[in-house]
């Protein structure tokens, strides 16, 4: 009666999440029915505390940082790029004084 049907997993990443959901339905009915084991306590207490808090923090200001460099990078490597073709249409450039242009041209 209280089942629940679990659908297939599309791909690991769904997998996992479903598992982790899992896990936490378990720890939750354990915890409500008092009969979680200590370790189950102890994890849900650590999520809770305040370093766990600070790491959480930490981590997800490492990984800005990460991506800002990233992108910082890109834009160097763009700007690399347009160096190197600004310098190819100077080099390309041949200066003509007055007076001498090619009339063949014309």
């Amino acid at each position: 009666m209280g089942e629940n049907i679990i659908t297939p997993a599309i791909n690991d990443e769904d997998q996992e999440s479903k598992l982790i959901s899992l896990a936490f339905s378990q720890a939750q009915k354990e915890l409500e029915d008092q009969t979680a084991s200590s370790q189950v306590i102890t994890h849900f207490l650590r999520l809770g505390s305040q370093r766990a808090k600070i790491e959480l923090k930490k981590l997800t200001l490492e990984n800005q940082l990460l991506e800002e460099k990233i992108i910082s990078e890109r834009r160097a490597q763009d700007l690399q790029e347009t160096v190197q073709e600004v310098i190819a249409a100077l080099k390309s450039y041949t200066y003509t004084p007055p007076g001498e242009a090619d009339d063949s041209v014309f």
